[in-house]
């Protein structure tokens, strides 16, 4: 994919830190364009990189009442933080750009040398800031990933014990039918012998007396 041109090569070089499947995933999302830079694809990479190195994605023990309070405290400051920026800074920065740097020169006076350091320093905080939630959302899609890699391989395994069972079914019906059979056969009684009839019997001869024999004969 490099010597095509469809990934660079240090793009490539933290996929290739991947085993073969995720290698695959990283690249194939990468080249669909799921990422708004190289860099997001790179985070990602780095967050499929720590999903294999943990045993579990949960660090193998539930947060205990105390954490789970203090990642709460947490996610309100930083939510409230970054919310009084939206509301404050971005409107601020969108005013003063909408101005001409002659302007400004004459505005700031001999303020505009300090106002100029704090917005430096600001820059270099939003970029570090930046940064960092550009690594954190792509751990964040790593672990998305693997939830839902789990989620198949436990639907996979549901659907061949279901497939398991039911072919098992018919080897135990069929292994009941010759029992059956053979109860039936035992139970039904077998047929009865020809009882013989009075036409059908033959009656003994009956031995003619000589005397008579001889009357007949003459």
């Amino acid at each position: 994919m490099v010597d095509q041109g469809q990934i660079k090569n240090n793009l490539a070089w933290h996929i290739a830190q991947l085993n073969p499947a995720n290698q695959m995933v990283a690249a194939m999302r990468y080249v669909r364009g799921d990422f708004d830079s190289e860099a997001e694809a790179q985070h990602f990479a780095n967050g499929l990189k720590m999903m294999e190195q943990q045993t579990t994605l949960t660090n193998e023990k539930a947060p205990t009442a105390e954490e789970q309070e203090e990642q709460k405290k947490a996610k309100a400051k930083a939510k409230d933080g970054l919310g009084k920026a939206e509301e404050v800074l971005i409107p601020l920065l969108e005013e003063l750009a909408e101005k001409k740097p002659e302007d400004l020169a004459v505005i700031l006076g001999d303020d505009l040398a300090r106002h100029l350091r704090v917005v430096q320093r600001l820059y270099a905080k939003v970029q570090m800031v930046k940064n960092l939630l550009s690594k954190a959302q792509g751990i964040q899609r790593a672990m998305a990933e693997e939830f839902n890699k789990a989620a198949v391989e436990v639907q996979q395994e549901a659907a061949a014990a279901k497939k398991s069972e039911a072919a098992a079914k018919p080897e135990a019906k069929a292994a009941d039918e010759p029992q059956s059979t053979a109860k039936k056969a035992a139970a039904k009684p077998g047929p009865k012998p020809a009882a013989r009839t009075a036409a059908g019997a033959k009656a003994p001869a009956r031995r003619t007396p000589a005397k008579k024999a001889e009357a007949a004969a003459k």
